[in-house]
């Protein structure tokens, strides 16, 4: 399994495929296994790794030339350390609430997910990915949005955006990591996501988006209302709120759903 030379000892390389295919393997024997990139031992029935290489599992990966690897999660999973310790960063929005469903002329947006950026030290073992959904659809004539649902991961939560409420009523915006954060009207939404539209004026302006680096843009912002009877469309990027609408006339579906969240965990490679 290995040659020696003057200088080092080389040790076999395997895949890890390889590697499961071998017979009678004796205890204490040496590979390197190049599929996760670690020297590892038999121990008479199974392989330890010896390297202190980081390397983790789950969610899409990729590394777009910025010297960081990224594990995105649009789906429940589990970020998980198979080799090394390491400090991680996580950012990750709560899913988008739903827009209304007004009664009135003015139907409120749902506001955007609640934002997260922080480092967290990881060791070896599994960390449960926890997305958050967006809203329903809000279709009952006169009745306020539904919630968004909290984002998780490590300890941490992005809470879900607040619902839209009728005509002079103002809609919940997202939360600020720990503690919820009111809609602001027609204003923007502080950090943490953005409020949605009262519903009392034209529309209501959006909330606030979150610009992130890299290729992950326009995050859990709170959703206009939308005036005149129209229905409200349902929200597009992660954790952004569903816009207000209609439901009392001509057949309008009401309020648009909320997007749901996303998770990102990157590290310098």
């Amino acid at each position: 399994m290995s040659k020696l030379n003057a200088n080092s000892v080389e040790l076999g390389t395997l895949t890890t495929a390889q590697r499961d295919a071998l017979t009678s393997v004796s205890s204490g024997t040496l590979i390197y296994n190049s599929t996760d990139k670690v020297v590892e031992s038999y121990n008479g029935t199974s392989w330890d790794q010896l390297s202190n290489v980081f390397v983790a599992t789950g969610g899409t990966t990729s590394e777009p030339g910025d010297g960081k690897k990224y594990h995105t999660f649009t789906s429940p999973g589990s970020f998980t350390v198979t080799s090394g310790d390491k400090t991680v960063t996580v950012q990750m929005v709560g899913g988008g609430g739903g827009g209304s469903s007004g009664n009135g002329q003015w139907a409120g947006g749902g506001g955007g997910g609640g934002y997260v950026f922080s480092s967290v030290p990881v060791t070896i073992g599994p960390y449960p990915m926890v997305r958050g959904t967006g809203a329903s659809r809000q279709s009952a004539c006169g009745g306020n949005g539904n919630s968004g649902t909290n984002t998780t991961a490590f300890g941490l939560s992005a809470y879900g955006g607040g619902g839209g409420a009728n005509q002079g009523v103002p809609g919940s915006g997202g939360g600020y990591s720990i503690t919820g954060f009111p809609d602001l009207g027609s204003s923007p939404g502080d950090p943490g996501g953005g409020g949605g539209g009262d519903g009392s004026g034209e529309g209501g302006d959006n909330g606030r988006r979150y610009g992130t680096s890299g290729s992950f843009t326009d995050w859990g912002g709170g959703a206009a209302g939308v005036p005149n009877y129209s229905p409200g469309p349902d929200a597009s990027g992660y954790g952004n709120g569903g816009a207000g609408g209609h439901s009392c006339q001509n057949g309008h579906n009401g309020g648009g759903a909320g997007s749901p969240g996303i998770i990102v965990v990157s590290y310098p490679v």
